[in-house]
């Protein structure tokens, strides 16, 4: 082979590698681009289906049968995010940004939504976007580990037990049931809040309408039932729990262990969350009646009498 057959010889080889090298990488870069885009996609379905009731991280899982908190909440109802200097003051109204939060001595109802009086009944306790839990409830808070939980998760000391017994009774009925999400500390309540205003911003969202939207979700520290430690959110928190026999069977016994649907269906305008059929709420077995009979809503009930 002459020296000018050789040089093409190794010039045919070397383009060939070349070749090789760019379909090697052009086909790194399509599985890069599609993961991207199964993530991207998860995550919008994740938030598309979010809820206020995001399992508790296993770092903040409870080891202890009985403790006693000692969060202390700010002494104003600003929330400021970490990544951005926007502050903004919780509603006690409509959900605009700049109202107060403090609940009067008497019953208010402030457009369409109630303010609780001051001094209402532990197990009565109204938490949500027009209504912060007040710093001596939090102050009162003990707290115990759930045995029958997936998480050692914590609730009121005082709920624990007819807790347990309803999961046991759902168990027994042919019910696959375990709490998942209960007392959330209000530090940790403000990194989820804040994640999901960020979310939303993310999506094109302006700061106050991202905020606002994220409360449907993720409510504002302090204004969560999962910082009171009278809520459990049970299995995955999530849809797939509508219409088990769990579901079905707590929609008929809940209220006999004095807890009710906390947010059903259709009330969303009421309660300012979507419909969450694994949220649940202990309110003591003669407000669980009459709640779930008339198919009120915490909100209402305290309403109706004035609590």
């Amino acid at each position: 082979m002459s020296v000018s057959d050789k040089e093409r010889a190794r010039r045919r080889r070397e383009s060939r590698r070349r070749a090789h090298r760019g379909d090697i990488i052009a086909a790194v870069v399509l599985i890069v681009v599609v993961a991207i885009a199964v993530i991207g996609a998860s995550v919008a379905i994740a938030h598309a289906n979010g809820n206020e009731e995001d399992p508790m991280p296993s770092a903040t899982k409870r080891t202890t049968t009985t403790t006693t908190t000692t969060t202390t909440l700010p002494s104003s109802t600003t929330t400021t995010s970490p990544s951005s200097t926007t502050t903004t003051t919780t509603t006690a109204t409509t959900g605009n940004s700049s109202s107060s939060t403090t609940a009067g001595t008497t019953a208010q109802n402030t457009g369409s939504h109630y303010v609780q009086p001051a001094g209402a009944a532990w197990n009565l306790l109204l938490v949500n976007d027009w209504n912060t839990m007040p710093q001596a409830s939090v102050d009162a808070l003990k707290l115990k580990v759930i045995n029958q939980s997936a998480v050692n998760g914590s609730v009121d000391e005082r709920i624990a037990d007819p807790l347990n017994k309803m999961i046991s009774a759902c168990r027994k009925a042919g019910g696959n049931i375990w709490a998942q999400s209960m007392y959330r500390p209000y530090e940790i309540q403000k990194s989820l809040y804040w994640k999901e205003v960020d979310y939303w911003k993310g999506q094109g969202l302006a700061q106050a309408e991202a905020e606002d939207k994220a409360a449907t979700i993720v409510k504002r520290p302090g204004q969560s039932e999962h910082n009171t430690g009278l809520a459990v959110d049970f299995n995955n928190c999530d849809e797939s729990f509508t219409g088990t026999t769990a579901y079905n069977w707590l929609l008929e016994h809940c209220h006999e262990y004095g807890f009710i649907l906390r947010f059903p269906q259709g009330k969303e305008d009421v309660t300012g969350v979507v419909f969450e059929s694994w949220h649940y709420r202990y309110v003591g077995v003669e407000a669980a009646t009459e709640i779930m009979r008339d198919g009120i809503t915490l909100e209402e009930y305290c309403q109706r009498h004035g609590v």
